[in-house]
């Protein structure tokens, strides 16, 4: 994996966050998938446009984006609202790669301690 790029894993699984079958459109599937750190399994925090962060300085006080090495787009929490796709984060939400927004505070994560 480039140095920019890391895969996520779940604190309990031994899976990767994969963009389903290497999909590359707006609203694809991000599922967990034995690791195998192809480009579908790589990701990159991106604060802002383009300025790409390392994990080190993941603590940003506007929070980070997520793009994907594989098809450059950022993972979203998602769902089905009167039958139209959102960005949202609301309890179980799917997550899905959408084309990078800045300005969607729903796109931007934090980390998170106990």
């Amino acid at each position: 994996v480039h140095s920019h790029y890391f895969a996520l894993v779940p604190q309990n699984s031994k899976m990767c966050l994969d963009v389903f079958a290497y999909k590359k459109h707006d609203f694809a599937h991000v599922v967990t998938w034995p690791c195998n750190f192809a480009g579908n399994q790589q990701w990159v925090a991106v604060i802002g446009g383009d300025k790409v962060t390392t994990a080190k300085t993941f603590k940003h006080k506007t929070g980070f984006m997520i793009r994907s090495r594989f098809s450059g787009k950022c993972l979203a929490p998602h769902v089905k609202h009167n039958g139209k796709n959102r960005v949202v984060a609301w309890q179980g939400a799917r997550l899905v790669q959408v084309k990078c927004n800045p300005r969607d505070i729903n796109m931007r994560f934090k980390s998170a301690s106990r």
